[in-house]
């Protein structure tokens, strides 16, 4: 497959996941076919290495080449209805040496507007996908359910359980029951 354009990377995103709502409402269009896990999004930028090991590891099998990254730009309302605006940021070439990806990899470019990482990682055979929002502090990893994979991140009723996010009791389980409605299916 050739390399996409900032627009259809865009297209087949938003024709994946519902970005006109917020996480946790924010849900992809057929939640049945993945199994979703959840992360620390500092995690990720921390330990760059292990995320690149774990993610290839994955791409071997689902046999994508590249995944792109696209910040979200702008979220805005328009005649009443949200709108949400991505920009193209990096695009990751797998098969490339595993320290070589983490060498090419600019974490400065996609958070070159925020210092929190808000983005998403599409991926071509679209049996991986990754929604990061550092602003909620969550990563969601969407993985097809026809993939046997162990994945180190948590599962979402383990992550219901083990996390606050940071935020107040009351916000946290408002926040636990609309997570746990959009993703458990």
């Amino acid at each position: 497959m050739s390399k996409l354009t900032s627009d259809e990377v865009e297209f087949k995103i938003k024709k994946l996941i519902d970005l006109e709502k917020n996480l946790p409402k924010q849900i992809f269009s057929n939640p049945s076919k993945y199994n979703f896990y959840f992360e620390e999004p500092e995690a990720i930028s921390l330990d760059t290495k292990e995320f690149i090991h774990m993610i290839k590891q994955i791409v071997e099998i689902t046999q994508d080449e590249k995944a792109y990254i696209s910040e979200i730009l702008e979220e805005g309302k328009f005649l009443q209805k949200s709108k949400t605006i991505l920009n193209l940021k990096e695009v990751i070439d797998f098969t490339q040496e595993e320290g070589s990806i983490v060498e090419n990899l600019d974490f400065e470019n996609i958070t070159e507007i925020t210092i929190f990482l808000y983005c998403f990682m599409y991926f071509p055979s679209e049996q991986l996908f990754l929604f990061i929002d550092g602003y909620s502090e969550v990563a969601l990893l969407a993985i097809d359910k026809k993939i046997d994979i162990n994945v180190p991140w948590y599962d979402v009723e383990t992550f219901l359980t083990v996390e606050n996010l940071g935020m107040k009791d009351r916000l946290y389980r408002k926040f636990r029951k609309r997570l746990g409605k959009s993703y458990k299916k």
